[in-house]
């Protein structure tokens, strides 16, 4: 019985362990992404995003939504409404894994970190 009771919690926690997408801040989703500005925006500064996905719980796409959350809520809290995009690259991982006699291996999203600058363009960013 008391090998049940460990058993049970443990998986409770381990399905705590889950790694989750960054949520886009209230007024950050007005942040408009952009390739280059115009010469009148005023460069706030450096901004970055980054999602480390230490369980393998989520897609690419979850990862890169994530790290641009980060992204534009930095953004934002600098008073920024563009960000030119520098750099987007991302990690992938090759887990191996062995079960009743046969070795399989997967591999998944590990990490992604996404670079800008940030601009303030009052609503005149992209060129």
């Amino acid at each position: 019985m008391k090998a049940v009771k460990m058993a049970i919690i443990c998986g409770l926690l381990l399905c705590g362990c889950s790694t989750k997408i960054s949520t886009l801040n209230a007024g950050a989703e007005n942040i408009e992404i952009a390739l280059s500005v115009n010469e009148s925006c005023q460069r706030l500064g450096e901004v970055e995003g980054y999602k480390r996905n230490d369980y393998g719980n989520l897609s690419l796409q979850e990862m890169i939504t994530s790290a641009k959350n980060e992204l534009k809520n930095k953004a934002y809290e600098m008073g920024a409404d563009t960000v030119v995009l520098l750099s987007s690259q991302g990690l992938n991982a090759i887990e191996g894994h062995f079960h009743r006699r046969m070795e399989f291996y997967y591999s998944y999203a590990k990490e992604h970190h996404i670079e800008g600058i940030a601009y303030k363009c009052g609503g005149k960013n992209a060129n």
